[in-house]
């Protein structure tokens, strides 16, 4: 279970409610421990090569994750049905590349900027994503 808790108050009380068996099963992500600003912490959703995942899994969160980024932005931008088509494939390519960002998938739709994420493509199993 992922516990997300702005202020902390929530964890506190699991605890002491006994709701979690020991500190050792509760980890703290708190970006205010640092207070020089030289460690925080970020989630990357494309950071799952360490996971040796297998095709279809990377077929299915690139499905999720574009159903997920859809969602995210539906109060602020209309995403046509061909965009949300586009997301797949590109996060699909993502996905299999370490390292990879939300900043790659900008560059995706950059012409002179995403060749060698062009030329990843070409690798996926799946005819439809090349």
């Amino acid at each position: 279970m992922v516990l997300i808790d702005p202020h902390g108050d929530l964890a506190e009380e699991l605890m002491k409610k006994k709701l979690v068996a020991s500190r050792d099963d509760l980890i703290i992500l708190d970006p205010l421990l640092d207070r020089r600003g030289k460690a925080n912490f970020c989630i990357n959703p494309f950071d799952v090569y360490d996971f040796r995942l297998s095709s279809h899994d990377l077929d299915v969160y690139s499905q999720f994750l574009a159903r997920t980024f859809t969602a995210m932005l539906s109060d602020q931008v209309n995403l046509s049905l061909q965009m949300e088509a586009l997301l797949i494939p590109c996060f699909r390519v993502l996905l299999d590349r370490p390292g990879s960002t939300f900043f790659d998938l900008q560059r995706f739709m950059i012409e002179d900027m995403n060749g060698d994420l062009i030329t990843l493509s070409q690798d996926l199993p799946d005819k439809a994503h090349r």
